[in-house]
């Protein structure tokens, strides 16, 4: 993994200038059943979502409202193509819970996600780049 390289183009920051993005890069990686304390926060920060949130105050929230703007900027419709983090807060408002086997920190990160209103992910560790779309792209969904 020496040659591993994540690259961002330089034209997202000029389309968005105040775009911030974290990387952290994890190895070793297991799937599988979660230890009960990521599970109890995962739960907590859905209860602490569901408590000052509700469909239809979720998208007037602040940082949801960012990522719905930004979506539009690209040409996307949000409420056709919803941003990730306000996709699980719909999904945890409405009494969704997510499947429990899977990598796992996906439950932390989930929690996290929900209790900062902020959208974190994961993606498999090898060379990748964020960049602007310029419609010849194929749109790839796993």
């Amino acid at each position: 993994m020496s040659n591993l390289h994540y690259t961002i183009e330089p034209a997202v920051f000029d389309r968005f200038p105040d775009y911030v993005r974290g990387v952290v890069f994890a190895y070793d990686v297991q799937n599988g059943d979660s230890p009960p304390a990521f599970v109890a926060h995962l739960r907590a920060a859905e209860a602490e979502a569901r408590a000052r949130l509700t469909l239809d105050t979720l998208t007037a929230q602040p940082r949801i409202a960012a990522w719905r703007e930004a979506f539009r900027t690209l040409g996307y419709k949000p409420g056709d193509f919803r941003p990730s983090i306000e996709a699980l807060l719909r999904r945890v408002l409405r009494g969704q819970q997510r499947p429990m086997r899977d990598w796992r920190g996906a439950k932390k990160l989930r929690g996290q996600c929900a209790r900062h209103l902020s959208p974190l992910g994961t993606v498999q560790l090898k060379p990748s780049s964020l960049l602007v779309a310029v419609g010849r792209q194929k749109r790839r969904c796993r």
